[in-house]
């Protein structure tokens, strides 16, 4: 009995040593084999986890890069529409001044000619009132109006669009 534990064992287990070490190396392969296909999927798996972040960061920038445009767009349209809304607002003020100043003539007029009725002289005052031709301002002009109902209608289309984005943006 002169032989090493090893050999003892490995001739007990497995038979002649030289078939064992076949055995062993054999088992070895194929271990070799499964670990080299476990470093090539975790290297995949890195280089695809890493593609992945690549994609979605430049997705990401994309997206800031659209929202910033879109702050932009929606700050020109509103200040846009504010200054328009203005302008209407100073062409109102200046039609109620023009028209206050008519009201204001007529109203002069109007006592002058129940000054001369109060004091009987009814042909100059008939003369008078024919000649006066006093109305009474109308509401918005024209215009105005027009461009307030502009104004009305691109607000109710921001409104929608706003809508519509939000919605198409939920759905996602």
């Amino acid at each position: 009995m002169g032989e090493t534990p090893r050999a003892a064992a490995t001739e007990l287990f497995w038979g002649d040593s030289e078939t064992c070490e076949e055995k062993i190396q054999s088992h070895l392969r194929s271990l070799r084999k499964v670990l080299a296909e476990f470093l090539d999927w975790r290297a995949s798996e890195e280089k695809r986890r890493l593609d992945y972040l690549e994609t979605s960061g430049a997705e990401r920038r994309r997206i800031g890069a659209e929202f910033e445009r879109l702050r932009r767009f929606l700050a020109e349209k509103e200040r846009a529409v504010l200054g328009r809304l203005a302008e209407l607002d100073a062409a109102f003020e200046a039609a109620q001044v023009e028209k206050s100043s008519r009201v204001a003539e007529g109203i002069v007029r109007l006592h002058g000619l129940i000054g001369q009725l109060e004091a009987q002289d009814i042909g100059s005052v008939l003369s008078s009132w024919s000649e006066m031709r006093l109305h009474l301002p109308s509401g918005l002009p024209a215009e105005l109006h027009k461009s307030l109902s502009s104004c009305h209608r691109q607000r109710d289309a921001l409104r929608e669009a706003l809508e519509q984005f939000r919605e198409s943006h939920h759905q996602n």
